[in-house]
């Protein structure tokens, strides 16, 4: 049991490796200085990788995510945390929402390793499936109010509903009011939520201050009562 959730876990590090190197390579201009758009740090004192010295540290975090997909080194993990969050700091424009959750799934890969025992394994697992619930949620939430019919008009399907004036019919309409229904079941089992939660507990079981503690006896004691 313990040999598949490790083989689960690699197997999740190096999609989101793959996730994020994918994500770079679409948006190669983003995360360099070389391009027509102005970039915005959050400060003026934070030092900028301008010319090659960018490139080559865009193509050294690449070839880190590769490795690391590979050997799921924690050290390196971490090292890949705090890479991203300096070019995060150095241009704002770099906050994107895939940005910031494959950094979250990426966050338990660097407190704890892999290789630690079954119950931190599938804490990892819980806090990665906790993040994509969290996504698809508020994705859906997001999508209920009367102004997200309007996304559609500046989108690539402009012309299409022009052409056949489908925005006004009340299919379309109707359509439209169930994506954020259908974006919120989505994320809809709440037992798993639950479960995502007493994993969650394991983070702070052996932690010394009292408030984890409590925290972990509070999220214990609620699971076993769902």
């Amino acid at each position: 049991m313990r040999h598949d959730s490790l083989a689960r876990l690699k197997l999740l590090l190096a999609l989101i490796g793959l996730g994020l190197s994918l994500g770079i390579a679409l948006s190669w201009r983003l995360w360099t200085t070389d391009r027509d758009f102005p970039y915005f740090p959050v400060s003026d004192a934070i030092p900028q990788f301008n010319g090659a010295l960018g490139s080559v540290f865009i193509f050294a975090l690449l070839l880190a995510l590769l490795v690391n997909a590979y050997v799921a080194s924690q050290k390196l993990t971490v090292a890949i945390v705090i890479s991203f969050l300096y070019l995060c700091l150095q241009d704002q424009m770099r906050w994107q929402p895939w940005v910031y959750q494959y950094l979250l799934m990426l966050l338990p890969f660097a407190f704890v390793s892999v290789r630690s025992g079954q119950e931190a394994q599938r804490s990892i697992l819980g806090l990665c499936r906790l993040v994509i619930v969290a996504v698809y949620l508020w994705g859906g939430i997001h999508k209920c109010h009367a102004g997200f019919i309007s996304v559609y008009q500046n989108s690539l399907a402009k012309p299409i509903l022009d052409a056949g004036r489908i925005e006004r019919t009340p299919h379309f309409r109707m359509a439209n009011s169930t994506i954020s229904v259908a974006s919120t079941l989505r994320a809809s089992p709440w037992r798993a939520c639950a479960r995502i939660l007493h994993r969650l507990s394991a983070f702070t079981r052996n932690a010394s201050s009292p408030a984890s503690k409590s925290i972990s006896c509070a999220i214990n004691r609620n699971y076993s009562q769902s």
